[in-house]
């Protein structure tokens, strides 16, 4: 009887034991990844300059063919003081396509520092300055993918530090480089983390599960693999990192320059929109031939700004860019293009039956329109990745929104125009000055859509006053 009962458990203590092994595994793995992490933050820490090549890819989907690719160089230099969120100054030149469809390679040089973002827009030969990322204009959404943002930030890896699971799947070799490689399925976000998440395309921010693949020799990342799985979305976003140098001898301590070309003007991007700025000559000097700061307090990363030209009595250039050449068309058929649009303010309001945020803003330009429907300012909604005609039109005759309805004359699916705006994310509204211009391109930031409402009707008094003040 003793040995039967011996046996029992015996049998009892080895089937215990067997159901609490893989969960005493699964913590040691996450155990073994978070010690990675931690070993990342400390060599970061020993890291005053960073320089590499970054090669981005995106796929989802829904509106795949909006998502961007490139790669470039970038290079990153501690900051002496750092800001409340980032540690490292970066700069980068990137070549890179907003989707598959608009395949013509886009040049990009970017700053950003402890005064914001700065950038070179080559296309229409401006450099704009001070741009806060809030404003998330597609030059600052870029921009997060150009570098993993967890190199930056003044907190490395603390979400990943605080997931929700994390599991060491073991080695892989990633371009010539043996990696840990960390799986990690991020904390569920609330409904007010939501509700920001849809508000931007930081991948780091709206990712729910990520790959990090962490170098063995060195314990910096080579690629990570970011992805955001939501109702029916899905987008994937990949960096490799390639040509790692740390604290090359050139980039510590130096500082990290844009360098304007003479026929570019400037812009002041601070207050979301960019102003025309002045340059002033320095004291005893003639003109400007000195470099410009784009913020001096203390840090020793700053943008020059080089081969200012001599102030010159001559008129001044528009400061809103052309707008890109469109055509669109309303229900009834009418055509509605740049030279429908001369003498009168537009605004587009690029939305989709699909965007869950535009249920929130589509109601605000309704009100828009209305209260300007007196006035030189013609309000659209262009609707954008649609099935058919049919889905937008019912769906704002069944709202009775008093805004029109723009589509594309051949295909409602088509985003020829939403492309040649460069818009990223929806809804996003530009506004076209009467002489064609662009005079701001909006979206919805921390403020709500209540706040963008609100720029919206600033920007639209401001170009109303020009037009009376001309």
């Amino acid at each position: 009887m003793i040995s039967h009962n011996n046996a029992l458990l015996a049998a009892l203590a080895s089937t215990a034991i067997a159901a609490v092994a893989p969960l005493a595994t699964a913590q040691d793995t996450a155990n073994d990844a978070r010690a990675i992490f931690l070993e990342t933050r400390a060599a970061l820490d020993k890291v005053d300059a960073l320089r590499f090549d970054i090669d981005v890819t995106g796929t989802g989907s829904l509106g795949s063919d909006q998502m961007p690719s490139g790669d470039g160089k970038v290079e990153l230099v501690k900051l002496e003081e750092p800001t409340a969120d980032r540690r490292f100054a970066a700069r980068a030149s990137a070549m890179g396509t907003s989707s598959p469809k608009n395949n013509v390679p886009t040049q990009l040089d970017v700053l950003v520092n402890d005064g914001g973002y700065n950038w070179i827009d080559h296309e229409n030969k401006v450099v704009t300055l001070n741009q806060n990322a809030r404003d998330r204009q597609p030059e600052t959404m870029f921009c997060s993918l150009l570098w993993p943002v967890e190199l930056v930030s003044d907190e490395p890896f603390e979400r990943e530090l605080n997931a929700e699971s994390l599991e060491l799947k073991g080695t892989e070799n990633v371009n010539g480089v043996e990696c840990d490689v960390i799986q990690i399925t991020y904390a569920e976000k609330d409904e007010d983390d939501q509700a920001r998440q849809s508000r931007t395309l930081d991948p780091a921010e709206i990712a729910t599960s990520a790959t990090w693949y962490i170098a063995k020799e060195d314990r910096l990342p080579r690629r990570v693999s970011r992805e955001q799985s939501l109702h029916m979305i899905r987008l994937v976003f990949v960096q490799d990192l390639t040509n790692v140098e740390i604290n090359p001898d050139d980039l510590v301590d130096a500082e990290l320059k844009l360098e304007r070309p003479e026929e570019y003007s400037l812009r002041d991007g601070e207050r979301g929109r960019a102003s025309t700025i002045t340059a002033k000559p320095d004291a005893g000097k003639k003109g400007r031939s000195g470099p410009m700061s784009v913020k001096d307090n203390g840090s020793k990363t700053t943008a020059q700004l080089d081969r200012l030209p001599e102030p010159v009595e001559t008129p001044a250039e528009p400061a809103n860019p052309a707008a890109p050449a469109f055509e669109l068309v309303t229900v009834d058929g009418d055509t509605v293009d740049n030279e429908a649009l001369a003498g009168r303010v537009g605004v587009f309001y690029f939305w989709g039956t699909w965007c869950v945020p535009c249920r929130r803003v589509s109601p605000l330009i309704s009100e828009l329109a209305e209260k300007h429907a007196d006035e030189p300012v013609s309000v659209y909604g262009v609707a954008v990745n649609e099935r058919n005609a049919d889905n937008p039109r019912e769906y704002m005759e069944d709202k009775g929104y008093a805004h029109p309805l723009l589509l594309h004359p051949d295909d409602p699916g088509e985003r020829r125009v939403a492309n040649a705006f460069k818009v990223t994310r929806y809804p996003t509204v530009v506004v076209i000055d009467a002489n064609g211009g662009v005079a701001a391109q909006e979206i919805i930031t921390d403020d709500g859509p209540e706040g963008l409402a609100k720029r919206l009707e600033t920007v639209i008094a401001e170009q109303l006053k020009s037009m009376t003040d001309s």
